[in-house]
């Protein structure tokens, strides 16, 4: 469940206004029975969680509600002031320690660490739901006086509002948050109180943080401790929601992973080599679990878009892939709970923090990051030659794999660069995509087109699918000619002169 709320400072003077009014669209304030919510939180050591935004608590005081609490961020929208967006995620459970599902989620930010309690935190609060014309519930408002527990003590850290919508959406948020800043609230940070409770340490950076890229004069070591680090943190990021069987952040999950196997292969000449050979074979094993799940989310979506007015009679073909893709999934939570993935969570954490680095990558990046990116492009222009729009469709698939390795190239080196070189850098990268698209498209039609072919032949039978399935055969095989027919087009505005001219030193 994603949560969005405000949080506001108040002082002991504050008292509620009358928030019921057109400008807010409430039209009734119900106070509700007062709460004394105990809260412990668990996190490691040193605050990983905290530090990358995320609590995990064990909290009773609200009947409905009591238990564990597990919040991870999410992307907010901009507004008036700033608002904390997250995913709640509830679990059952005793207070003596978290429940093996809340860990399992945040497996890839504890690492090598272990959890526990970090702080007792007591909220006595009162609220009130703010409804429309027909009850239904807008907002939660919530007015917290935060104590810290501690051997006995209570001491009485802050007091705050929380502004938490239910059917509002934050510009909705935003129209209440008015009327009380006009009251004498004021807008704060929406950090979790947990992080008000434990002061700066919980309040400090994560350990990947993503910076500048550097500029052409910096060493171009510096570029390869950029790249580990945006790889490892989108990794670990999107771990949680891949856990959770969501189909976007697997998607990046996989996407990290094949941008950290291209990165290491386009720095090689700056990355110790030993290293590199124990690092690429653990990336290559779990792309290949990721790749199973995602390549049926990408082949289920193909072949429902094309299946129009033919659902009921394919629907033996999409149970099929439906199952197929649990039945990966669940290779893929084994993997991801193993102590195999762990300690790639370490290795990769450890190389971004203090990159594995040799002699050359102290040179600027101006001089050295530009001709890694010219190997890839030979090779890809050979495979090209090699490959004409009428070639086997492994050949084209081959030229797609060379063409990303291109384009992960230039987009890895491009933000080091300055000037046209900079400009033409990422000109190039964007013909790239624009042909890895039109020569990925292709070979997802040839994919479905086999699984439509061995999904025939096991339902032979079957009449009414077979027609379907054929008719749907058809419509992939006339995509595929499409395709075929833009590549040379896709390629003709990748390989110009001006293009590459860049790599050049």
């Amino acid at each position: 469940m994603k949560e969005i709320e405000l949080k506001l400072a108040v002082d002991d003077g504050f008292e509620l206004p009358m928030l019921e009014s057109a400008a807010t669209g409430v039209a009734a304030v119900r106070e509700r029975s007062p709460a004394d919510l105990r809260a412990t939180y668990f996190d490691t050591t040193d605050l990983r969680l905290a530090r990358s935004g995320i609590t995990l608590r064990h909290r009773t005081g609200e009947s409905e509600r009591n238990g564990w609490t597990l919040k991870l961020p999410v992307d907010g929208a901009d507004g008036l002031g700033a608002a904390a967006v997250r995913e709640e995620h509830f679990f059952q459970g005793g207070r003596a320690g978290p429940p093996p599902e809340a860990v399992n989620l945040v497996t890839a930010y504890v690492r090598g660490s272990s959890l526990r309690r970090v702080a007792r935190v007591q909220t006595q609060r009162r609220s009130w739901a703010l409804t429309d014309e027909d009850g239904g519930e807008l907002a939660e408002l919530a007015s917290d006086e935060v104590s810290v527990l501690d051997k006995r003590r209570k001491v009485i850290l802050f007091r705050e509002l929380e502004l938490e919508a239910r059917m509002l959406d934050r510009d909705g948020l935003d129209r209440i948050a008015r009327e009380l800043t006009k009251a004498g609230a004021a807008l704060s940070d929406p950090a979790p109180k947990l992080v008000r409770v434990l002061g700066p340490q919980a309040a400090a950076p994560p350990d990947l943080v993503q910076t500048r890229p550097p500029g052409p004069k910096a060493p171009a070591g510096e570029a390869v401790r950029a790249a580990l680090v945006a790889g490892t943190a989108r990794l670990v990021a999107n771990d949680p929601g891949t856990r959770l069987g969501q189909v976007e952040p697997l998607h990046q999950m996989r996407v990290a992973l094949r941008r950290l196997r291209s990165d290491i292969r386009t720095f090689a000449p700056l990355i110790q080599e030993g290293w590199a050979k124990e690092v690429v074979p653990e990336l290559r094993w779990l792309g290949r679990i990721l790749g199973a799940v995602r390549d049926q989310d990408v082949l289920l979506a193909r072949l429902r878009a094309s299946a129009a007015e033919l659902e009921a009679d394919l629907a033996p073909l999409f149970e099929a892939l439906e199952e197929s893709r649990r039945n990966e999934h669940s290779e893929l939570l084994d993997a991801l709970s193993s102590k195999r993935y762990g300690r790639l969570v370490d290795t990769l954490t450890e190389a971004a923090l203090a990159p594995p680095l040799t002699e050359s990558a102290s040179r600027p990046c101006a001089e050295v990051l530009p001709p890694l990116v010219e190997k890839a492009w030979q090779k890809l222009e050979n495979k090209v030659r090699a490959a004409p729009a009428t070639a086997p469709a492994e050949d084209l698939h081959g030229v797609r794999i060379h063409v990303k390795r291109v384009r992960y190239a230039a987009e890895a080196v491009s933000p080091s660069l300055a000037g046209k070189k900079a400009k033409r850098a990422r000109r190039f990268s964007a013909k790239a995509a624009a042909l890895q698209d039109v020569l990925g498209a292709n070979q997802d039609t040839v994919v479905a087109r086999r699984m439509i072919a061995q999904a025939q032949d096991r339902r032979s039978d079957d009449a009414a699918f077979l027609i379907a399935a054929t008719t749907l055969f058809e419509r992939q095989q006339e995509l595929a000619i499409g395709y075929r027919h833009r590549y040379p087009k896709a390629w003709a505005k990748l390989d110009r002169p001006k293009r590459t001219e860049w790599m050049r030193v």
